[in-house]
């Protein structure tokens, strides 16, 4: 990875890269937590942090290194105290801040064991300061289910993250995954602020408009 006080200039960005990981192991993400000052570097055989204030590269990951997929953690978030990794062959797992150890957040081990057709790859995330939402592929019917997510450890310390179903929409033929998108606003109207989450899905056989999901609204 590269640094620079100033992107939008090119020769501010440091000459040499910091070392994270293998060379010929490709960077799926890149996530900041604590305002910046750490970023999760994520690649397709692991995941180092790069502390900006003191330059140390942590290695988290080691027993990761046989797990390779050239999609492991495409589209990570931070999520309030975690980040949320989806893994290139399907499921998700997350890192608690201050953390190394990887936590199975599937949704075949959190509340949907016996519904196959969530188990497949998560393609997007996005997220509200209280909820999460998950993009899920289903290539069997050619569907992608879209999930929300909400913290309840509180009163269900067994069970992590709450999921509901909220919706499926269907492609046809083919699909390219790196084109889904998840998007989560809320947009003012006077003293009233109107939430939603838009939904972006690749069909290679029609056209698919943006869809949008209504939420509560403030």
């Amino acid at each position: 990875i590269r640094v620079t006080p100033d992107p939008t200039t090119a020769g501010s960005w440091s000459a040499a890269g910091i070392p994270s990981g293998e060379a010929d192991s490709e960077i799926t993400s890149l996530v900041p937590v604590e305002d910046g000052t750490v970023i999760y570097v994520c690649k397709t055989n692991g995941i180092w942090t790069y502390e900006g204030r003191s330059g140390v590269v942590t290695h988290l990951t080691p027993g990761f290194t046989t797990q390779v997929h050239p999609d492991n953690f495409r589209g990570a978030i931070h999520w309030n105290d975690r980040v949320l990794l989806p893994l290139g062959a399907g499921g998700m797992m997350q890192l608690r801040d201050g953390s190394s150890e990887l936590e199975d957040v599937s949704f075949k081990t959190q509340g949907a064991v016996d519904e196959t057709w969530l188990h497949g790859r998560v393609l997007a995330l996005t997220s509200t300061p209280t909820a999460v939402f998950a993009l899920v592929q289903d290539s069997s019917t050619l569907e992608a289910h879209l999930l929300m997510g909400e913290r309840v450890e509180a009163y269900a310390p067994d069970l992590d993250i709450a999921w509901w179903h909220m919706g499926s929409i269907k492609y046809t033929t083919s699909t390219v995954a790196a084109r889904w998108a998840l998007f989560a606003e809320g947009v003012p109207s006077g003293t009233t602020i109107h939430r939603r989450v838009w939904v972006g899905v690749e069909s290679g056989g029609s056209d698919l408009l943006p869809y949008f999901l209504p939420l509560e609204t403030d």
